[in-house]
């Protein structure tokens, strides 16, 4: 049975999501800031806590400042 790997790799709009996600920005600020609307902001915090295996925002913010990402 074919079980391909997940890609764990964030791409660049990803960090960028998540570091403003771990300094408190909501998601209408995150996709103003990005030029993004808010439903592309969500379908990126899906995938980030996909990728490194979180199930809530406050997991992600942990995770940013236990691996003090920048």
């Amino acid at each position: 049975i074919c079980r391909p790997e997940l890609n764990t790799t964030l791409t660049d709009r990803e960090m960028e999501v998540f570091r403003l996600i771990a300094s408190n920005c909501q998601t209408d600020d995150i996709a103003a800031e990005l030029h993004i609307s808010p439903c592309t902001v969500n379908r990126h915090r899906e995938n980030i806590k996909a990728k490194i295996r979180v199930r809530n925002v406050a997991e992600m913010v942990s995770y940013w400042h236990q691996n003090q990402m920048k």
